[in-house]
């Protein structure tokens, strides 16, 4: 028979869902698997720093640091460049104005010039000198002396021309003149050096512009190994991930089903402790129960019907004693006063009882002439057993034949006292036991939790395991183990 805790726990089990037992991960398959990734990666980051090399050789080069050493030049030339042309600015600032005042007069002149047939007065004067040196008539000597009237009024203007002409030359004199402060040597000599350098510097330019395109081609190869490092770092988080759940997840089921055993053990151990304690208390009632002094009765019984048998049965005879019918509490067990009894027991003859007090007697032979004579005599040799019985009863132990009746007397008045206060005493008995028990449950019944190790064996908890190829099946596999209840007897 399975316990309640037990019976519990397998159903339970029965109607409980599918779990399927996750596997321990494998600690050697996952150090293997790390150390496969990482070797993948150490090659790949060696063939990522050759890279690395040869682009760091590429800049470091002797081109290289000539054209850095170059640009350092110009960014210095530049630099007193600026100093020269901020110290200019103001001789600058000047031949731009007087050059903006020689365009603006320029174009004056020009404008004036355009209506004027005549742009000298020199050349006025030859044509005045024409018309006079010719023969004319008077209608046209009358308008030549007109025209020469109006080559003579534009005289003027001509001359007007020619004083325009004159201050745009001297400002433009002034022009060159300033234009001659401005032709330091030193800065002509930076300009020059400038050039030089950057001349240079083209050149180095145009020689790196080959090794620009294979320097992008290590760019890309880098790139390249750099994703393929990233996914196998991506693929090392993985293992580690999945590796480190499937561990959670087994030791959490391992946690778990301890957790259920101890739980399942928990009521095994409360069942037992109940049985325990329901065992102690039915055997102590069980005891209370029996009416008091009833070995005591039979055993006056046995030695009063003993001592008869020395004077023939002519003694008081003892009243038949019957059982106390009070009842008792029905919460009590009584006793099956025929359960120790075997079947078919027959009392024994008074010769047999009186071999029985004197057991272990030598084997019958002969009385010699002076036992004879001894045992005519009036002294009584009892059995040890028979003294020591006489004496937990607190009677006088015969020493002769004569002593016999007063003895028996004795065990008539202890009998009859056993059963005067048999039932008082068993009442009180019975209500000691139920005090006993009441302080008992208060204490535990002193019960001590015993687990062995092949008690753990015989507690087999139900797993229920379901495997990869039955589990479209739905075949379940559940091994129950019968535990048996133990009995712990407190002495």
């Amino acid at each position: 028979m399975l316990s309640s805790a037990e019976q519990e726990n397998i159903n339970n089990d029965n109607t409980k869902k599918y779990i399927k037992r996750p596997q321990k991960p494998d600690e050697e398959s996952y150090k293997l698997a790390l150390e496969e990734v990482k070797n993948k990666i150490d090659k790949l980051q060696e063939e990522s720093d050759a890279i690395n090399a040869k682009i760091g050789a590429s800049d470091n080069g002797p081109a290289g640091s000539s054209r850095e050493e170059l640009r350092g030049q110009l960014d210095r030339l530049r630099g007193k460049q600026d100093e020269i042309k901020k110290s200019r600015s103001s001789t600058i600032e000047k031949i731009r104005s007087l050059g903006d005042s020689i365009q603006r007069k320029k174009r004056d002149l020009k404008q004036v010039r355009d209506k004027v047939q005549y742009r000298t007065v020199k050349d006025i004067d030859i044509a005045i000198s024409l018309i006079e040196s010719g023969t004319l008539k008077i209608i046209e000597e009358k308008r030549t002396i007109a025209e020469i009237s109006n080559l003579e009024r534009s005289k003027k203007s001509v001359k007007q021309f020619e004083i325009q002409q004159n201050a745009i030359d001297e400002e433009q004199k002034a022009i060159d003149e300033l234009k001659k402060t401005l032709e330091d040597s030193d800065f002509k000599k930076i300009n020059e050096e400038y050039d030089d350098i950057k001349a240079k510097l083209d050149v180095i330019n145009k020689d790196l512009a080959s090794d620009r395109e294979k320097r992008n081609e290590l760019f890309d190869q880098k790139k390249k190994i750099r994703e393929q490092i990233n996914e196998l770092f991506a693929n090392r988080r993985e293992i580690q991930d999945q590796h480190s759940k499937a561990k959670s997840e087994y030791w959490k089921y391992q946690e778990d089903e301890q957790k259920r055993r101890q739980e399942l053990r928990r009521k095994l151990d409360e069942e037992r402790e109940k049985q325990y304690k329901q065992d102690v208390a039915d055997r102590k009632r069980e005891e209370a129960a029996i009416p008091a002094f009833q070995s005591d009765i039979v055993t006056c019984d046995n030695l009063i019907y003993y001592f008869q048998s020395y004077n023939g049965g002519k003694s008081p005879q003892p009243q038949p004693h019957t059982p106390s019918t009070t009842p008792v509490d029905s919460n009590i067990r009584q006793p099956d006063a025929t359960s120790n009894v075997p079947e078919g027991a027959v009392l024994m003859k008074k010769s047999d009882r009186e071999d029985a007090y004197f057991a272990g007697g030598s084997k019958k032979h002969k009385k010699s002439p002076k036992e004879k004579k001894a045992g005519k005599s009036n002294s009584l040799q009892l059995p040890f057993s028979v003294m020591d019985q006489l004496i937990s009863f607190k009677i006088a132990t015969p020493h002769n034949f004569s002593d016999i009746e007063q003895t028996i007397e004795g065990l008539i008045k202890k009998k009859e006292y056993f059963i005067e206060n048999q039932e008082r005493i068993t009442r009180e008995n019975i209500e000691k036991v139920e005090a006993e028990i009441a302080a008992m449950e208060e204490k535990g019944f002193g019960y001590k939790k015993k687990v062995t190790t092949s008690e753990e064996e015989k507690v087999k908890m139900t797993t229920v395991i379901i495997s990869e190829d039955d589990e479209k099946k739905n075949e379940i596999t559940a091994a129950v183990g019968d535990t048996k209840k133990e009995k712990t007897e407190d002495n």
